[in-house]
C-alpha cells in the first residue's frame, strides 16, 4: 500500500486587505525538497487558482533570520511560469505571518532574486524587473480583433510575455469583451475521478486560431482625477487564465510606460476586473540596476492539508489524445 503525501496548504488573496477580492493563490511549503514538476504541475491543476506557489528555505539557509533566503516557483493550472506579484506577495505574507523575526525576504526563482520587505504601513514591497516595451504598430489590427476595440498604440519586445494595449479611458478597458481563442492556444484543467483512484488533473489542449507573439496582453487607460492613476486589465488564456484579476507582474511593464506620462515615479494603480485590486508601484534602483517596486497587502482565507499517494505519478494518465502527459518521464 502506497505511503500519502501530506502538504500544507494556505490560501491567500493578494493585493487587498478583504476577503473574497484582489487575487488568490495558494501558497504550498515543501519541507522535503521541490516534489517532480509533473507533481508540481498536478498540484496547481487541482488548486485551480491562477497561481500555486511553491517554497522551501534554500539548503543550509537561516529559517530564523531578520534575512531569509528562498527558493520559489509559480505554476498556472496549466505551465510553471518566470514571474508573477501576487503570488510572491502572497507566499511573503505566509512567512512574515508565521516568522516575527523576518524582515526581508530573498526568493531565488527562474528571473533572478526577487526582494521582498515590509513596510511600516502593514504593506510588502516586492522589488521587480524592469520592462521596457517597444511601440508596436503592426500588432495594433490583432489586438483589435482580439479585444474588440482598437486601442490607441500597442508596445512589445520580442522575448517578453507581455504587450500593453493604450486605450483612451478607463470605461472603454472595463468595457472590453476579449475573444479568447484569438488571444491564443489555450490549455485548459480537465479533471476526472475513478472508484479506485483519486481525481487527477489532466491537461487538455483546446483550439484557437490565434497567432499573437506574445502570452498575455494587458489593456491599460490612464485616469483624470480620483484615487489612482491608471487602471488595466490583464488577459492570459495562453497560460491558463483568460483573465487574472490582479497582476502585480505587470507593472514590470506598465510602471516604466506610465510613469514618464503622467510625471511621477510613484504610481497607485488599479485592476479593473470583478474581484478588483490596488497595487503601488515606483520606479527604483537597486544594485545599480533599474527595478520596479510594486507594493500591497494580503489576506488569509483558507488555511488545510493536501493529501495523495506518493505513487499516484506512476498510474495512467492518458489525455484524450493518448499522450501521457503529467507523468514523470
Amino acid at each position: 500500500m502506497s505511503q500519502k503525501i501530506r502538504l500544507p496548504f494556505i490560501q491567500v488573496d493578494a493585493f487587498t486587505t478583504e476577503p473574497f477580492r484582489g487575487n488568490s493563490a495558494a501558497v504550498m511549503r515543501m519541507d522535503s525538497g521541490f516534489l517532480s514538476d509533473a507533481t508540481l504541475q498536478a498540484i496547481a491543476a487541482e488548486n485551480n487558482l491562477s497561481e500555486t506557489s511553491f517554497w522551501k528555505y534554500k539548503d543550509g539557509a537561516d529559517a530564523d533570520g531578520e534575512v531569509m533566503e528562498l527558493d520559489l516557483r509559480w505554476f498556472t493550472p496549466t505551465m510553471e511560469v518566470e514571474i508573477c506579484g501576487h503570488a510572491t506577495l502572497a507566499c511573503a505574507h505566509v512567512i512574515f505571518d508565521e516568522s516575527s523575526q523576518a524582515k526581508l525576504l530573498k526568493f531565488h526563482t527562474l528571473s533572478g532574486v526577487l526582494q521582498v520587505s515590509k513596510l511600516q504601513d502593514g504593506r510588502m514591497q516586492m522589488i521587480f524587473p524592469r520592462y521596457d516595451l517597444e511601440q508596436r504598430m503592426d500588432l495594433i489590427q490583432g489586438v483589435t480583433d482580439s479585444l474588440g476595440a482598437p486601442p490607441l498604440e500597442v508596445l512589445w519586445s520580442e522575448g517578453k510575455r507581455d504587450a500593453i494595449a493604450v486605450y483612451e479611458s478607463p470605461s472603454v478597458v472595463q468595457n472590453l469583451r476579449p475573444d479568447m481563442r484569438k488571444l491564443g492556444i489555450r490549455i485548459l484543467p480537465k479533471t476526472f475521478t475513478t472508484w479506485l483512484h483519486y481525481s487527477r488533473a489532466v491537461l487538455c489542449l483546446t483550439y484557437s486560431s490565434g497567432d499573437q507573439p506574445y502570452l498575455a496582453i494587458i489593456a491599460t487607460a490612464s485616469l483624470t482625477g480620483g484615487d489612482h492613476d491608471f487602471e488595466y486589465r490583464f488577459f492570459a488564456p495562453r497560460c491558463g487564465i483568460d483573465e487574472d484579476p490582479v497582476t502585480g507582474s505587470a507593472q514590470c511593464s506598465l510602471t516604466p510606460f506610465w510613469s514618464p506620462k503622467l510625471g511621477t515615479e510613484s504610481l497607485v494603480s488599479r485592476q479593473s476586473s470583478r474581484r478588483g485590486g490596488q497595487l503601488w508601484s515606483e520606479l527604483c534602483v537597486q544594485d545599480g540596476q533599474s527595478k520596479v517596486s510594486v507594493s500591497g497587502k494580503a489576506v488569509t482565507v483558507i488555511r488545510g492539508e493536501m493529501e495523495f499517494a506518493s505513487d499516484w505519478s506512476s498510474h495512467e494518465m492518458d489525455d484524450e489524445f493518448g499522450n501521457n502527459i503529467l507523468s514523470d518521464t
